[in-house]
């Protein structure tokens, strides 16, 4: 059976998000199916990097390191936008996307 782990703090937000539909970034995104009544938006600043960090609850499957599945979805308005995903553990890269 699947264990699903969820967002459950803001770490940092240094490029400007706003959580829309919800009290904190993390509350926007941490939906059990997919809802667009709450999201994160940020306004792009040209050539600028937006960055927001959050934590994860703890999962109960320590030490198995392969077969995880990642979730995310976006959309994007008039402009290009390249998004960038990475999975940290405690602090040191896990994957990229």
């Amino acid at each position: 059976m699947a264990h699903i782990i969820r967002p459950i703090a803001t770490i940092s937000n240094d490029g400007g998000w706003t959580p829309i539909g919800a009290p904190t970034l993390w509350e926007a995104v941490d939906e059990v199916i997919p809802a667009d009544g709450d999201f994160a938006r940020v306004i792009e600043a040209t050539g600028a990097v937006q960055q927001w960090s959050m934590s994860l609850g703890p999962g109960t499957e320590h030490g198995i390191h392969t077969g995880h599945i990642i979730r995310w979805r976006f959309r994007r308005h008039a402009v290009a936008i390249r998004l960038n995903v990475r999975l940290l553990e405690r602090c040191l890269p896990c994957r990229s996307w």
